[in-house]
């Protein structure tokens, strides 16, 4: 009897460790992060053909070696709509409209692909993400670190959990969880200045892209067009002005000239 108890107290505590062993990442919304395959790092997360409009609307997810950087297509912004869940949006779409899905038909099948898609505010574009080390205090001079390492991320709609191989070109699926890969949540490292992100690869040439530089960017642009509009405005309103005037003088001119 006293042995039945003390199993019974063993599996209860083994219960309660991997519940407190797991974690989900604490996030501020809008992180940057890739994902990587914790076996194999440098297989990560890929907009398979890349380009998101306009033949490729709906490109799958799957697995790619871009070596130990993280290429554009690679990036996903980590967006917390509620507590405890989580969306991948692509980097690379700029007005963050896109997002990884596993599609509505494919909700109850083992072994269909995620892919990329227009947002439409469902259940099947979130996950859950639980690991085995979370919030990592990692540092280095790497641009990128591991924050969150040995991840499950499990679809809310579908509950399967992503698996992917360290194969090119190889679709990321979903799978039971119980035989899902790991998946491990890179980040920007704190020791990098706040004002630049990591140079990334965009049709084989580096480019440095900075969070700063963005906002720069986007407000310049706006910044801009607002004045060239001003300036052609002010342009038309003063010709029209002028052309007033002259057709005002003329007039003047006529009846002075009778009187003449």
């Amino acid at each position: 009897m006293r042995l039945f108890s003390f199993f019974l107290f063993y599996q209860a505590f083994s219960f309660l460790v991997v519940l407190v062993s797991s974690c989900s990442p604490e996030i501020k919304d809008g992180n940057f992060i890739s994902i990587s395959l914790s076996t194999s790092p440098t297989y990560r997360f890929n907009i398979l053909g890349f380009n998101l409009y306009p033949n490729n609307s709906s490109p799958a997810i799957g697995t790619w070696n871009s070596g130990s950087q993280p290429s554009d297509n690679e990036i996903f912004v980590l967006k917390q709509s509620i507590i405890r869940v989580y969306e991948f949006r692509p980097f690379i779409s700029f007005y963050q409209n896109m997002i990884v899905e596993i599609p509505a038909a494919s909700i109850n099948n083992i072994g269909d692909h995620f892919i990329v898609s227009m947002s439409n505010n469902s259940e099947n574009e979130r996950f859950t993400i639980e690991c085995d080390a979370c919030n990592l205090n990692a540092n280095g001079p790497e641009y990128w670190i591991k924050y969150h390492s040995s991840c499950l991320i499990k679809n809310l709609a579908s509950g399967f959990c992503a698996d992917g191989k360290d194969l090119q070109d190889n679709f990321v699926t979903q799978v039971d969880c119980l035989n899902a890969s790991k998946w491990d949540l890179y980040g920007i490292s704190p020791d990098m200045p706040k004002t630049s992100l990591p140079t990334i690869i965009s049709s084989g040439s580096p480019t440095t892209i900075s969070e700063l530089g963005l906002i720069v960017i986007i407000a310049g642009s706006i910044i801009g067009t607002a004045f060239i509009s001003f300036i052609i405005g002010y342009c038309i309103i003063k010709c029209k002005l002028s052309s007033r005037n002259v057709q005002s003088l003329q007039s003047l001119k006529i009846p002075h000239a009778i009187n003449n």
